[in-house]
């Protein structure tokens, strides 16, 4: 039997009731929006045995111990980004797109604003002016400076591209 409550996680069981699966895809997703799960709510699922696991696209079978659809499997993330990534020197010149701010390079991933020391994303929450802000509030820090006129993301895919040249 398979149940599917969204996209990210499902479980699937031939020995398994629906209503067991039904209520434990519910506790995943509970847990997926930040709720907290207790263990007594899944103890009803214990005794039943997984034959599958859904994550996303893809799906773990059990039976030959194999991950099937890996092309679905996600990105590999690229590392934090640092000044020394794209030889920025300490002491260098960046420039807020957003408002024109001038910061300091303090070490390999802060900088100095009026004497407090930041990494790029805070930063960016934190001076981002009020109608450019984005709903969620996050932002990735160095596609928002310029060092030379040229954005630091960009400085930075550039270099990883000569690399795998």
């Amino acid at each position: 039997m398979q149940h599917k409550t969204d996209t990210e996680t499902s479980l699937v069981s031939k020995s398994a009731p629906v209503a067991n699966l039904n209520a434990v895809n519910r506790l995943f997703a509970a847990r997926k929006e930040g709720h907290k799960v207790r263990q007594v709510q899944c103890r009803a699922f214990l005794d039943a045995e997984i034959d599958e696991v859904y994550l996303g696209e893809g799906r773990f079978d059990k039976e030959h111990s194999t991950i099937l659809n890996p092309e679905s499997d996600h990105k590999k993330h690229r590392p934090r980004f640092r000044f020394s990534m794209v030889n920025i020197p300490i002491g260098a010149v960046l420039t807020f797109i957003p408002t024109g701010i001038e910061v300091k390079v303090a070490d390999d991933d802060h900088v100095e604003y009026e004497g407090r020391i930041y990494k790029l994303s805070p930063f960016v929450g934190t001076f981002m002016p009020e109608e450019k802000r984005n709903a969620s509030g996050a932002y990735q820090g160095a596609k928002y400076f310029t060092y030379k006129g040229e954005i630091l993301d960009n400085l930075r895919t550039k270099l990883e591209k000569a690399e795998h040249e």
